[in-house]
């Protein structure tokens, strides 16, 4: 399993890479909006995880733009605001999931298996 790794804090990536090298998966990294919609161009994914806000642009923005380039992954949007309006903006544009910062890696995990599971159905 590939997965789309969209985020701009080496911290953040570091500790995003290990969970999935943890459950078995492959990614790359993208650092902006640009470079992840070139990388989602030049390869399927199964997964995408997007932190809202790298190079500034909005994850509600990000999703918009992979669903009409006809991208067809489950977007996991990992986020710190748990605003319902936030929320509600980044799944109406396209994300299937939305985790809140912190979260635990088992449930991390278990919800990328279940999106990328239904995905096969």
């Amino acid at each position: 399993m590939r997965v789309l790794v969209i985020q701009d804090h080496p911290r953040r990536t570091q500790s995003l890479s290990a969970g999935l090298e943890a459950a078995g998966y492959s990614w790359d990294v993208a650092s902006d909006a640009a470079q992840a919609l070139d990388l989602a161009r030049a390869r399927p994914y199964d997964a995408v995880l997007l932190c809202p806000t790298p190079d500034g642009q909005p994850a509600n923005e990000i999703c918009a733009a992979l669903r009409g380039e006809g991208n067809r992954a489950p977007i996991v949007v990992l986020a710190v605001s748990p605003e319902p309006s936030d929320q509600v903006s980044a799944l109406d544009a396209g994300a299937d999931d939305y985790l809140i910062m912190p979260f635990h890696p088992e449930v991390f995990s278990a919800r990328l298996r279940s999106l990328t599971r239904r995905r096969r159905l």
